[in-house]
């Protein structure tokens, strides 16, 4: 019984491991160019409002671009802190990620502040900081599922951050 029990102790730990895991800027970024300007968007090569303060994931701080020993669900706990260093007020923030390990076709991991129950409603403003959280897990497990599993997701890419600001304009850069 003794034996029995080591040897199930033993298993558990091998499947519970933390494995290697990345969040990392793309290797090619979205280029947009030039600034392109809208009614109600701009494409920006890169938003000057905000600064990235902190990336975590299971509350432990993590280095873009650098791996970091997370378990299984690593995606559930990530966060970013971001701070308005613009001097206008900011309604939302978001991040999309993007998982090579099931691309192309998706999904996106989506990471918000003033969307979804993440900070809804509040505005951010010049010098506040923030902390983005993931928005919608059941439905993205569900669909990492539909193509692999999430234990095998290794990497996450940012995509794309999309700034709304006060006045309804929105500041997208890849």
């Amino acid at each position: 019984m003794g034996f029995l029990a080591v040897v199930l102790l033993s298993v558990t730990t091998v499947f519970s491991q933390n494995k290697n895991r990345v969040v990392r800027w793309p290797e090619v970024p979205l280029n947009f160019g030039t600034m392109i300007r809208g009614d109600q968007h701009e494409l920006l090569s890169q938003i000057d409002a905000l600064e990235i303060s902190d990336v975590t994931s299971g509350g432990k701080a993590i280095t873009l671009g650098e791996s970091f020993a997370a378990d299984d669900e690593w995606l559930k706990s990530l966060s970013v802190r971001v701070k308005n260093v613009s001097s206008q007020t900011i309604s939302s923030v978001q991040m999309n990620l993007f998982l090579p390990e099931i691309m192309p076709g998706g999904p996106m991991v989506t990471l918000c502040f003033g969307c979804g129950d993440v900070g809804k409603g509040q505005s951010i403003m010049p010098g506040a900081e923030v902390e983005m959280k993931l928005v919608l897990y059941d439905w993205l497990v569900g669909q990492i599922n539909a193509k692999s599993s999430l234990p095998m997701i290794t990497t996450a890419e940012i995509h794309d951050i999309i700034v709304t600001l006060a006045d309804g304009r929105k500041l997208m850069s890849g």
